[in-house]
């Protein structure tokens, strides 16, 4: 704690070092916006009578992502991580 009796001027910097999960969510983010799919709007997730297309694009793309997640290696995910893009 700090106390002032006059004119201050205090600066406090925080550093919180990533989780793996933040490692993680940053490239799969940028990973995703790769793809123009995934770009899309999520065009009828919440009107009833388009739901079920909404829910068949979504199981397509997650799809395709299971298929692609088998191929990432660690030093690819923390490559794309480096450049600070969140």
């Amino acid at each position: 704690s700090t106390q002032a009796c006059g004119d201050a001027l205090a600066l406090n910097f925080t550093f919180s070092p990533p989780t793996w999960s933040d490692l993680f969510l940053s490239a799969l983010r940028s990973k995703l916006n790769e793809v123009p799919e995934w770009r899309e709007t999520a065009d009828g997730v919440s009107d009833e009578e388009r739901c079920f297309e909404a829910e068949k694009k979504f199981d397509y793309l997650l799809t395709t992502l299971i298929h692609d997640l088998p191929h990432w290696r660690a030093q690819d995910i923390l490559e794309s991580t480096e450049s600070g893009d969140e």
